[in-house]
């Protein structure tokens, strides 16, 4: 099957194939797209650079006179405006797309000849994306900006600077991401009022305090819920009620988290701690 051809770009949120969830954020848009077996996509454009990571399947694609086979965990760059064709193979596809803000405030994003290794971490980094849009949070936007910067950095092969103690900086963005952990939390806000660039503010965040800022707020939040529970004075508050005053989405939300950072659930910590 061949889609038509359509002259204009296809704009943010816009793509071939059917849509089945997407998320808009400042920081990016993230799409997830399937595509049918045997499908053929004519010549098109996309008005934002983007980040394409194949979750199954795969696809040969041309552009810019070259030609690359994309198969299941490939993560690949498309600049603003680059013209591509692509041909599902026999198990068609189904991707993540992350399409970046355009032009960015801080990043110059070149143009693509293929040859940009995206593989190992880049790659690992989109899957995470992956993640947050099939079950986003009260983090989700954080983390977003937080990955989808480091993405850009290394499309811009930004080089990474590392510090060899740290700085002083690093103590004020610790202490605003905590002030405000229980609400919302932009990497930016903090990178602009202490002064050094986004992605050096996560590198060396996570250089220093073995996570980065988005996971960070997260464990915060955990350990705050873990204080609550504790509490042998108010043990008839509710997991959602407790869930709502540490930041969290809703209960389910904070019963993963928990079970990811403490190894076991809320009820049992609870049960453990005023034991």
């Amino acid at each position: 099957m061949l889609i038509p051809y359509s002259r204009n770009a296809l704009g943010r949120g816009q793509m071939f194939g059917m849509t089945t969830r997407s998320l808009h954020l400042r920081e990016a848009t993230l799409t997830e797209t399937c595509y049918s077996p045997e499908l053929r996509l004519p010549a098109h454009t996309h008005e934002l650079p983007m980040f394409v990571l194949v979750v199954e399947g795969s696809f040969d694609e041309s552009f810019d006179r070259h030609d690359r086979t994309c198969g299941p965990r490939r993560l690949v760059y498309r600049p603003a405006g680059e013209r591509h064709a692509q041909r599902f193979l026999r198990r068609g596809a189904a991707c993540l797309t992350i399409e970046l803000p355009f032009p960015m405030d801080d990043e110059r994003l070149p143009a693509s000849d293929g040859r940009l290794d995206l593989a190992g971490l880049p790659a690992l980094t989109a899957m995470r994306l992956y993640d947050e849009l099939a079950c986003p949070t009260t983090e989700t936007a954080l983390i977003v900006e937080e990955l989808t910067v480091n993405l850009a950095a290394i499309a811009a092969q930004r080089p990474t600077v590392y510090e060899r103690r740290a700085p002083k900086w690093l103590g004020t963005a610790r202490e605003m991401i905590e002030e405000c952990s229980q609400n919302s939390v932009r990497l930016g806000d903090i990178a602009r009022y202490i002064g050094v660039h986004r992605v050096h503010l996560s590198r060396t965040f996570g250089q220093f305090h073995g996570c980065g800022v988005g996971e960070y707020v997260r464990r915060l939040r955990v350990h705050a819920a873990c204080c609550e529970l504790r509490r042998t004075g108010a043990p008839t508050l509710t997991l959602s009620t407790i869930a709502a005053e540490v930041g969290f989405s809703d209960e389910s939300h904070m019963g993963r988290a928990f079970r990811e950072v403490m190894s076991c659930p809320p009820t049992q910590y609870r049960r453990a701690a005023v034991a």
